[in-house]
């Protein structure tokens, strides 16, 4: 939980810490980040339930791939936001759901699910 007195990190100040596995980058990361990507989540796949789980499948991605991050390439929440889309896919694959990706409405995004794939 957010508290007034917690230090906002700069970029390069999380992925410093994160990438040396401090939980207080994590956390930080996780409190400036985790309503956006609930809120994207949740319009793109239209489920409480899913948006949770993909939200934390983010983190966890983020977590194990930090050094995949690239500061002079892209910003944090850019990065964040491309870990949800990937997270998104997989998490909808492993549910064996079909869906389409849809960007006609860019930046806005959202995965339209189809159904159940075939076992």
């Amino acid at each position: 939980m957010k508290t007034k007195n917690s230090k906002k990190y700069t970029d390069s100040e999380l992925y410093l810490l994160i990438q040396q596995k401090d939980k207080r980058g994590f956390d930080q990361l996780y409190n400036q980040y985790s309503c956006m990507l609930y809120g994207l989540a949740l319009q793109s796949v239209r489920s409480r339930e899913y948006a949770e789980e993909i939200t934390t499948l983010t983190f966890e991605n983020a977590w194990k791939s930090i050094q995949s991050y690239n500061h002079e390439k892209m910003k944090l929440h850019m990065w964040m936001v491309c870990l949800l889309i990937t997270s998104t896919k997989d998490y909808l694959s492993k549910k064996s759901l079909s869906y389409t990706f849809n960007t006609d409405n860019f930046p806005n995004f959202s995965f339209d699910i189809i159904q159940e794939k075939a076992c």
